[in-house]
């Protein structure tokens, strides 16, 4: 087939760091082509140098052998090219129909007026139900976005590439936010696209994934091309290695953890809607997942216990040790929205754990504050141009680290962490949960919400299992399998 689109010698410099060196990109015609590469390989940044958010950079893009216009996000919107970005671009006010059709609207004139025109949000509503249902997504178009759970949003997010029918589709991490049932429904979706001449282009850290539904995948490495490769003539192995120019191999938790004191105690919990009569603890030193499907339950419970919701019920944080402080860590999945400020410094979203601990009436050690951020940059590698560097700059992966730093800061007895690999390269994966291990060996409890049932294996203890807002089973990760926890989740 002849390639459909072509990048070639892209470059793209940010205060004086090369990020993309000379890049050359092709994707053919009716293919689903996997782009990899480790956090800060420039993935993303080529993605959005073709979404033209970076009309700077040099470099030549043609579609079909003609230039494509990428001179701003609206010129390659209107050159075919569509993008589900890692961090969502939603009004959390508006419906998913109004949110899958925003700037493009379906109008009619205003009975009152020959010229006026109106938004027609019935027929909105109906084309935005007739995508979700052909594609089987689950999602209601009447539903107001800023209420959904986080993979709603991110379904949403794909309904609306999809209901534009651009010719280039680009997923950027679409799966990391999505259970195994969505990210099913998402596969069969990159497929009818194929079918009908489509070209996907999936971004993502999930090897297996990639092995499954792509047909080639594209390596970059610190900014450059490093290869690509036919899908039926590569391996896991392989392509781990091509990412982070090493063997990879992934981490377990100790088969028996040393466990103390009761930290998080819950007691017949209860929101009234969307879980009921939960009861759960954790011991310091422990580490409990908890998974289930979209709808679960699981998103507003860890809400809950977070105490961002109102609810009925009891929830206890004790210290667990005496040298700790009765209190919470926070590591949210939307870490673009709840976990940085992207026009602040790497430094300074670092140091807001420093600042949490001083009264507001308290002199700032300035020279404290900036070594503490230093220190979490050094020690969790953050790659970085330094601690002054805007945070929203880096890679998915380095602003996680980030965030775990900065929790890390006031040494909690009691963790939230959500989906921590969401968007995290096989490398840096394995980094954050070694730290994870490293938070429950200094005697905190760690409460582990993830949709990666290999990964609530691997490093809990325990696993609790959420369907239709109750703790329906609880499962010692060492005799957990993937199937059973499929099965105990509904979907089998």
């Amino acid at each position: 087939m002849t390639a459909m689109l072509s990048m070639r010698s892209i470059t793209k410099d940010f205060a004086g760091v090369r990020v993309l060196d000379g890049v050359d990109f092709d994707v053919e015609v009716g293919s689903v082509h996997a782009l990899l590469g480790a956090n800060g390989a420039g993935k993303s940044t080529l993605i959005k140098v073709l979404g033209g958010q970076y009309p700077d950079a040099a470099g030549i893009t043609t579609l079909d052998g003609e230039p494509l216009d990428i001179s701003s996000p609206r010129a390659a919107r209107l050159s075919g090219v569509g993008i589900v970005h890692q961090e969502f671009d939603l009004v959390p006010q508006l419906t998913v129909a109004e949110n899958i059709f925003l700037g493009f609207e379906s109008l009619k004139l205003d009975a009152r007026s020959s010229v006026w025109r109106l938004v027609d949000r019935n027929a909105m509503i109906g084309a935005a139900r007739e995508i979700l249902d052909k594609f089987n997504l689950g999602v209601s178009p009447d539903a107001v976005v800023g209420k959904l759970p986080i993979g709603a949003q991110q379904i949403t997010e794909i309904a609306r590439v999809i209901a534009l029918g651009r010719r280039v589709m680009i997923f950027d991490e679409p799966t990391a936010r999505l259970g195994q049932r969505d990210r099913d429904r998402l596969f069969e979706v990159f497929q009818s696209l194929k079918r009908s001449g489509k070209m996907v282009v999936f971004v993502t850290h999930y090897l297996d994934e990639v092995m499954a539904v792509a047909d080639r995948a594209s390596v970059m490495r610190d900014g450059k091309m490093i290869a690509t490769k036919e899908i039926c003539g590569t391996s896991v192995t392989e392509l781990s290695r091509m990412m982070v120019g090493v063997d990879v191999k992934g981490v377990s938790r100790a088969a028996k953890p040393q466990v103390g004191h009761e930290v998080l105690s819950v007691n017949n919990l209860s929101d009234g809607a969307t879980f009921d009569d939960i009861s759960l603890s954790i011991s310091a030193g422990e580490i409990v997942a908890l998974v289930g499907h979209l709808g679960s339950g699981r998103h507003e419970l860890t809400r809950s216990i977070r105490g961002r919701r109102s609810v009925k019920g009891d929830i206890v944080v004790r210290s667990g040790h005496k040298q700790k402080r009765a209190k919470m860590g926070f590591v949210p999945e939307n870490r673009r929205v709840e976990g940085i400020f992207p026009e602040l410094s790497v430094g300074a979203n670092i140091s807001l754990g420093f600042l949490r601990e001083k009264s507001s009436f308290s002199l700032l050690p300035v020279k404290k504050i900036r070594a503490t951020g230093d220190d979490v940059i050094a020690r969790l590698q953050i790659k970085s141009a330094g601690g002054s560097q805007k945070i929203g700059q880096l890679s998915g992966g380095n602003q996680q680290k980030a965030v775990f730093g900065r929790e890390m800061i006031s040494d909690p007895s009691f963790y939230i962490i959500e989906a921590p690999t969401v968007g995290v390269d096989v490398k840096a994966a394995v980094e954050l949960h070694n730290e994870i291990f490293k938070m429950a060996g200094r005697g905190s409890a760690i409460l582990l919400a993830t949709d990666d049932l290999d990964e609530a294996i691997r490093i809990s203890d325990r696993i609790l299992v959420m369907l239709r807002g109750r703790i329906v089973a609880e499962i010692a990760s060492r005799d957990a399998t993937r199937e059973g926890l499929v099965a105990a989740m509904g979907a089998a």
